[in-house]
């Protein structure tokens, strides 16, 4: 008894046209029991097929509705749909599109992305993310057809580290006129499903304050790192980030009555968020002040300053170790040092309640770690040391990856990739050190 129903695809030549011109619609299908019929439907309507075969005159720009219905001898059927995509060669004006979101976004769950698209021609949108500073862009959702408004798709931090993340709505006529909207998303929150971490420590040396440790720690949702996808060292694992620019977004607004009021208006929200090991993240708010000024404008005048509030939930405090947080002066949109430089510190000292201290890079990462008795560990790509004296040298190779450490006793650690670069193999030489390869788990997990 058969029960296996036919399959049955659409073919387009070509995939897109114009106004006037043809497209030839191919029903492909097949079956165990062979196919004893076969309809295809252009915009609803039932066509002719010339064996298997419909060639298509385009009269109207827009998107064309084809549906294929296939039936084998047992009396199975299967259906299958596409559009054909008409352009307009006179059309030159891109699609409409708008995300509510312009601002940045607090995400801790599944969001919905709210926006418009509209293109009387016919318009095909995307929504993709990438995380702030990363070079590719992923597409988490992608409609056709003339005009769209409200929820465009939903963007699923579940997988994703938390920090900030950047958003765009890019959308394409058929008349191939493109149009993006930009927007920003804050991922935060332990709500994280399917990744695997784990841990691994390859030495550890006792030093007074913290001890000089190589770890190393993998996630799943690495696609690169320090020793290959998925691995990273803890110091790698920091970042920080505004959710926009510092230096812009500010204006002045004028109030009051009879007497003048200049107020400081913040266009969008300045948030800096710093990542620490283990995806823990400190939020703290830009705060500029004065806010107001009776008589006197607060544009073009040098009497701005610059702090950041811990957000509810931060327990540290965060200062600037460079650019100018005094002196500040509101110029256009901008906030400028002295009226000459824009305003946009990227080295800070970030202190936990316990007392310890990091120094974080807006490039490098974490760049040192203090505790309350001044003993410190410094980072560099080049290695990890001790305020003792001590180091952990690094040597590097293709793509980064480390590929040997050298302790202060001359001991060195080998890590070998295999030819997909994941980590295969970690050798340990010196007196008395064993050779052995890496634990299985650490062959299996490459991205």
């Amino acid at each position: 008894m058969d029960t296996v129903p036919p399959h049955v695809e659409i073919g387009v030549s070509p995939a897109r046209v114009k106004i006037g011109e043809t497209a030839t619609i191919t029903v492909i299908a097949w079956d165990n029991a062979g196919v004893t019929q076969k309809i295809l439907r252009i915009n609803g309507q039932e066509v002719p097929l010339a064996g298997n075969t419909h060639v298509y005159t385009a009269a109207v720009a827009g998107f064309v509705s084809l549906v294929a219905e296939v039936q084998d001898a047992a009396g199975l059927a299967s259906t299958t749909a596409m559009l054909l995509a008409v352009a307009d060669p006179n059309d030159t004006t891109p699609p409409f599109v708008a995300l509510n979101e312009q601002d940045c976004v607090d995400v801790t769950d599944r969001y919905d992305v709210l926006g418009s698209v509209s293109d009387t021609g016919g318009v095909n949108y995307q929504l993709l993310y990438r995380e702030q500073g990363a070079d590719t862009w992923r597409r988490f959702a992608q409609n056709s057809g003339s005009e769209f408004n409200g929820v465009l798709g939903t963007f699923d931090p579940s997988l994703l580290k938390n920090g900030v993340y950047e958003l765009m709505l890019y959308a394409e006529d058929n008349s191939g006129n493109a149009a993006a909207a930009a927007g920003c998303a804050l991922v935060d929150g332990k709500l994280k499903l399917g990744q695997v971490n784990l841990p691994a420590v390859d030495l550890s040396l006792p030093e007074n304050g913290f001890d000089l440790t190589l770890s190393r720690t993998y996630d799943s949702r690495d696609a690169t790192g320090d020793f290959g996808p998925g691995w990273n060292l803890p110091s790698s694992e920091v970042k920080v980030q505004a959710t926009k620019s510092l230096t812009n977004g500010w204006s002045q607004s004028l109030g009051g009555g009879i007497i003048p009021v200049y107020y400081l208006i913040e266009e969008h929200r300045h948030v800096l968020v710093i990542r620490l090991p283990g995806d823990e993240t400190l939020k703290f708010k830009m705060n500029v002040n004065p806010k107001s000024s009776v008589l006197y404008h607060i544009e073009n005048h040098s009497n701005l300053s610059a702090t950041f509030i811990p957000l509810e939930g931060t327990q540290a405090t965060l200062t600037p170790l460079n650019g100018i947080s005094n002196h500040l002066m509101l110029i256009g949109n901008q906030l400028m040092e002295y009226g000459t430089d824009p305003y946009t510190p990227t080295r800070f000292r970030v202190t936990l309640k316990d007392g310890t201290r990091y120094v974080v890079n807006m490039s490098s990462g974490l760049e040192s770690m203090t505790d309350t008795n001044g003993h410190t560990i410094n980072y560099t790509n080049s290695g990890i040391s001790h305020s003792s004296g001590a180091t952990i040298s690094f040597e590097r190779g293709i793509g980064n990856r480390i590929e040997r450490i050298t302790d202060p006793f001359g001991r060195q650690i080998e890590y070998q990739y295999n030819a997909e670069g994941c980590l295969e193999k970690v050798i340990q030489s010196g007196p008395g050190d064993p050779t052995h390869s890496a634990p299985g788990h650490e062959r299996h997990f490459c991205l």
